[in-house]
């Protein structure tokens, strides 16, 4: 079963956006099948560390798109995938080093952080971006 399942609710009405939350969520679910299967450190090692490269690229994006149409709260949302990539990132080393293992309280972390994040601070700049009628 998957941990997070893909809804409406999540959706943002900015199709990259979207696409790219939903892979966000996908990789999530691979992650957390993979721990539960007991692939081991390398499979769920390469997973933790395309999630880790994906996540950068999508908060990129995003980033893009709030400079893009200059939304004002652009420095706090940062502040929030700066303080998430760096949890992701220590749990990816920590991984790798073998100090950390992935625990169903990591899964939950992640899960949760990135559905609260889409549907609270993600979903104040969908009007900037909207009203923009950026691609």
């Amino acid at each position: 079963m998957a941990l997070v399942t893909w809804s409406a609710r999540y959706e943002l009405k900015i199709p990259e956006v979207d696409s790219q939350h939903r892979r966000l969520i996908e990789m999530i679910n691979d992650l957390d099948s993979a721990m539960q299967q007991g692939q081991g450190k390398i499979a769920v090692g390469r997973i933790l560390d395309g999630f880790v490269a994906y996540t950068q690229y999508h908060f990129g994006r995003e980033e893009q798109l709030m400079d893009a149409v200059r939304y004002p709260g652009s420095a706090r949302h940062q502040r929030e995938h700066i303080a998430f990539i760096t949890r992701l990132i220590d749990l990816r080393d920590g991984h790798r080093k073998g100090q950390i293992g992935l625990s169903s309280g990591a899964m939950s972390f992640l899960s949760d952080w990135l559905v609260s994040h889409i549907q609270g601070t993600d979903r104040e700049f969908v009007p900037h971006v909207l009203e923009a009628a950026l691609p």
